[in-house]
C-alpha cells in the first residue's frame, strides 16, 4: 500500500502547499522458486507456448530513456514492468532523470487507455510518485490537458467498483497532489466525474483511499465550486462531520478543514448585484 515517505508532507492545500508522496520499491520481485525471464535493452519479449506457467518478467537494469521506450511495448507485461521500474528509479533518487525523458509522462498517462488493470495500477503508481513535487505536478497537469482534458480516464478508475483498492489509492493520491498545480486544479474542477468520484470515496472503508480523497477535497475546499458542491450534498456534509472524529489523524484533520471552509462559506454574505 502506498505510504508517505519519511520526510514527505501530507496534502496541505492552499498556495505553496506540499503534496503527498508515497514510499516503497518499484519492480515486482520474483517469489521463491518462480522462474524469471529477463528482458534486456533492445530485446523484445516473446511469449512461450505450452501449458507451463509463464515465467515472471523482470527487466534488466536499464536507463530511464530505455524504460520510457518500453512503455510503448505491445506487451502489457513489459509496459507494466517498465512503469514499475521507473517508479523504483524515482524512489532511488532518479526523479529528475525520469522527468527529463521526452514524452515520459505522456506515455505513462497514455497507459491508462489500455484498460488493463495491472498496467493502469503501475501507471498511476508512477504518476502519483512523480506528483509529490512541484515539477512533477506541473508536467503531469500539462499532460492531462493534452491527453485527457476531461479526465475521463481517471474518472473511470474512481467509478464505484472499477478498480482494486491499491489502484484507487494511487488515483486519489495523484489527484490530491495534482490540484496543488493551477492547471491541475483547473482540470479537476471542470471534471464532474472526478468531483463526484472523490466525494464518493469519502465512504471508502480503505483507510489510505479515504485519507487521500479527503486530502484532495481539502486541497480544493477553498474553491467556491467545491464549497457549492458539498453544501448541496447533505449526505457528504454529514459524512465529513463524522470523519472529523476518524481514528486516522490525517483524515480527521482534512475533514475538519473542509467543514470549517463550508461553515465560513455559509456565513459569508452574498454580494448585491
Amino acid at each position: 500500500a502506498p505510504q508517505a515517505p519519511k520526510g514527505a508532507s501530507e496534502p496541505t492545500g492552499g498556495v505553496g502547499g506540499g503534496g503527498v508522496g508515497f514510499g516503497g520499491g518499484g519492480g515486482v520481485a520474483a517469489s521463491a522458486g518462480q522462474a524469471v525471464r529477463v528482458v534486456r535493452p533492445g530485446q523484445s519479449p516473446r511469449a512461450k507456448s505450452g501449458s507451463r506457467p509463464a515465467p515472471q518478467l523482470v527487466l534488466a537494469p536499464q536507463s530511464a530513456t530505455d524504460l520510457v521506450d518500453l512503455l510503448l511495448s505491445d506487451s502489457m507485461a513489459t509496459a507494466t514492468q517498465a512503469a514499475l521500474e521507473l517508479d523504483k528509479l524515482v524512489h532511488g533518487g532518479g526523479r529528475s532523470s525520469v522527468l527529463s525523458v521526452p514524452h515520459g509522462v505522456t506515455r505513462t498517462y497514455a497507459l491508462l487507455s489500455r484498460k488493463d488493470a495491472k498496467t493502469t495500477s503501475a501507471a498511476l503508481r508512477l504518476l502519483s510518485s512523480l506528483s509529490s513535487e512541484p515539477n512533477g505536478r506541473s508536467v503531469i497537469s500539462s499532460t492531462m490537458a493534452e491527453v485527457d482534458p476531461e479526465l475521463s480516464l481517471l474518472g473511470e478508475v474512481l467509478a464505484p467498483g472499477a478498480g482494486d483498492s491499491e489502484t484507487v489509492q494511487y488515483a486519489a493520491l495523484l489527484l490530491a497532489n495534482a490540484v496543488l498545480d493551477q492547471e491541475g486544479l483547473h482540470r479537476v474542477l471542470r471534471a464532474q466525474g472526478i468531483m463526484d468520484g472523490l466525494v464518493g470515496l469519502l465512504w471508502s472503508e480503505d483507510t489510505p483511499t479515504l485519507r487521500y480523497a479527503a486530502g484532495a477535497l481539502r486541497n480544493i475546499s477553498a474553491e467556491i465550486d467545491i464549497r457549492n458542491l458539498l453544501s448541496q450534498n447533505p449526505d457528504a456534509r454529514d459524512r465529513l462531520s463524522a470523519l472529523c472524529k476518524s481514528s486516522d489523524n490525517a483524515t480527521s484533520r482534512y475533514a475538519a478543514t473542509i467543514m470549517r471552509s463550508l461553515q465560513s462559506s455559509s456565513r459569508t454574505p452574498r454580494r448585491q448585484r
